[in-house]
């Protein structure tokens, strides 16, 4: 089956014959959504086969590349090991395996790396809540009522959607011209679902959208219509319609903003017996769960995955810091974490969104999340038709689960997702009069300037110099996911050093920033050209599968070099998210002893979001200072305009 669904060619709608659907369609018209752009002649995906494919780096630019990683992280007398062990695979198993990529390429009907992203991602065992989905924290809007941020937020979301599936949505470009947006069909009517072993994402038909990829799924059951949203509120879960069963309406914000409110009003007490626990769990634990509760749950399961999001609402926050860990795992309590989309609504006015990350990244999240945004604070779309009868008629309808002896894996699960939970701090530093607008008066590039920043702080933390994660889009291709930047250059270890040294001027450290600023920007340009680790990462899953395959076969010397390790282990995990809509963005530490760095650069601040293990030595907190002296002293090394 997965063979099957990999070689199924890309199709080609004619543009006639989507014309004439969107001249069909009396529901919305172009001029009814903000995200419409009445100037698109043919729909915004039709030419997605024509985008250039990710490109494969040479060998030789693959090695060279990971040996400019690796020096800076080791010894001398490590990288001259590394650097013969390289030699030797540029000349025996690299050759081979880069032809095998090449291979693998024109076999594969995306890119070389999708079908492996995808198994890393959905064969991966440990808690989805910390270890893969994001959080996106939205700016306060003026409307604070729960209920009503809760019917706002869908209303405006079933107009992106609606604008999504009939291809009048504006498409997304930078720069350098096109981006792919084959990631936003994933993103609604989408769920994870646990199996032994190997997820799949399961995928469903909106009533105005009837057809639909055939899903990975093992279940008959997958054949619902996706035209209602699942409500959580105090671990209970409720389905509420906001698509007619004809497709012809949807409901008004108002009306779904009384539904929200009956359920807040009614909903009983907070309970510890949650289903929604377990799927903060070990993937193949819930699997087993799962397939267990089927028996008497296959209805509910069916409309939770089916659903077009989850609205969680949450009591009140307080403050962002609560927020950020509510928004990020909130202990597991009120979460339905399969599915691709949850949003999060507080009782004073927090809202926020956690992402189930397999099968889509954080800038197409943003784009939806800012027009999300710019749609509810204008104001002027909002659906002010009369609901349908039948779906105000409608009543929330609540999903109550049969878990008659699954009380110890609820309880175990609770615990688990509160044991690990517990082990991760969480620290915010908010900015205040410094941001984009004082960084680029100077004359520097602002992600240049805080990935140096970061690297300072944790050499005045921790004494040494780790591996960095930074992301980066490669959307401009095919079906393009994304690169790593690897930020700990040498240039930017030198500059760390500068700052170190009394003896140096204020000048030659800020001669040493800009050679280490023009590094980082020159290394962020060439991984949006694929010039990245992702070409020899597939190379190791290439490797890999030789050894199950060819009898005799000897795993590569290369990839159990300890500087490999050293090198893609990303102590320091960085992600920018910077766009106005948001208040603070976040996600888990990739490794056990390493900090998660979210981090937004607005005009006039800039928020970071910090998080990593052992909560008890207040690691976070600490970075935090460290961190905030290093943005000040990167920056005063700068002179003024």
């Amino acid at each position: 089956l997965n063979m099957m669904l990999a070689r199924r060619p890309a199709l080609r709608r004619p543009v006639a014959a989507a014309l004439s659907r969107l001249a069909l369609d009396n529901r919305f018209t172009r001029e009814s959504s903000t995200f419409s752009n009445p100037e698109i002649i043919k729909p915004s995906f039709y030419e997605l086969t024509s985008m250039p494919r990710l490109p494969i780096p040479s060998l030789d630019d693959i090695c060279g590349r990971y040996l400019e990683m690796v020096r800076p992280l080791v010894t001398t007398e490590e990288f001259e090991k590394t650097a013969a062990i390289v030699k030797e695979f540029r000349s025996t198993d690299g050759p081979l395996l880069h032809e095998q990529l090449k291979q693998h390429d024109m076999e594969s009907p995306t890119s070389y790396l999708e079908g492996f992203w995808d198994t890393m991602y959905l064969e991966l065992r440990d808690p989805v809540p910390i270890n893969v989905s994001p959080f996106f924290l939205f700016r306060k809007f003026n409307e604070t009522r729960q209920a009503h941020v809760g019917a706002l937020l869908v209303g405006a979301s079933l107009r992106f959607i609606h604008a999504l599936d009939f291809e009048t949505i504006k498409p997304d470009a930078d720069k350098s011209g096109p981006l792919c947006m084959s990631q936003y069909p994933k993103m609604f009517s989408s769920s994870r679902v646990p199996l032994g072993g190997r997820d799949v994402m399961a995928r469903y038909s909106r009533p105005w959208k009837p057809q639909v990829e055939p899903s990975r799924t093992v279940t008959a059951a997958h054949v619902a219509t996706s035209r209602h949203v699942v409500v959580s509120c105090r671990g209970h879960l409720y389905s509420v319609d906001v698509i007619s069963a004809d497709g012809q309406g949807v409901i008004s914000e108002e009306d779904l903003a009384k539904k929200f409110q009956e359920i807040l009003d009614h909903a009983p007490k907070e309970t510890s017996f949650q289903l929604g626990y377990l799927t903060a769990e070990n993937r193949d634990v819930w699997a087993s769960a799962r397939a267990n509760l089927e028996q008497n749950n296959a209805e509910l399961f069916r409309t939770v995955d089916s659903a077009l999001f989850v609205v969680c609402f949450d009591g009140a926050y307080s403050n962002i810091l609560t927020a950020s860990n509510a928004a990020l795992h909130n202990w597991g309590n009120n979460r339905w974490f399969d599915k691709t989309i949850q949003f999060i609504v507080s009782a004073d006015g927090y809202s926020a969104v956690n992402m189930e990350h397999a099968a889509f990244d954080g800038h197409t999240q943003i784009r939806f999340l800012q027009d999300v945004f710019d749609d509810i604070s204008k104001g002027a779309h909002q659906n002010k038709k009369p609901s349908s009868a039948e779906l105000v008629g409608q009543q929330p309808q609540r999903l109550v689960p049969n878990l008659k002896g699954f009380e110890f894996e609820i309880a175990s699960a609770q615990n688990q997702i509160h044991t690990f939970a517990s082990t991760v701090e969480t620290a915010v530093l908010q900015t205040e009069n410094l941001g984009k607008q004082d960084i680029t008066n100077r004359k520097m590039s602002p992600d240049a300037l805080l990935q140096a920043a970061f690297q300072l702080a944790y050499y005045n933390q921790f004494g040494r110099f780790r591996s960095c994660y930074e992301s980066s889009m490669v959307k401009r291709y095919f079906h393009g996911r994304t690169e790593t930047i690897r930020s700990t250059s040498h240039a930017m270890v030198d500059f760390v050093l500068a700052c170190k040294n009394p003896t140096l001027s204020k000048e030659q450290k800020f001669q040493a920033l800009q050679v280490a600023m023009a590094k980082h920007k020159q290394i962020a340009a060439d991984t949006q050209e694929g010039k990245g680790e992702r070409a020899l990462w597939v190379m190791k899953q290439l490797a890999a599968q030789n050894r199950v395959r060819l009898p005799g076969y000897v795993f590569p010397q290369i990839f159990k070099d300890p500087s490999y390790a050293t090198m893609t282990t990303s102590v320091i995990s960085t992600s920018n998210c910077g766009v106005p809509c948001l208040d603070l963005f976040g996600f888990g530490p990739v490794a056990a002893d390493g900090i998660g760095l979210g981090y937004m650069i607005h005009n006039k601040n800039i928020n970071v979001n910090i998080t990593s293990f052992d909560s008890p030595k207040k690691q976070s907190s600490a970075y935090k200072g460290h961190l905030e002296a290093a943005i000040s002293e990167v920056l005063d090394l700068a002179p003024r305009a």
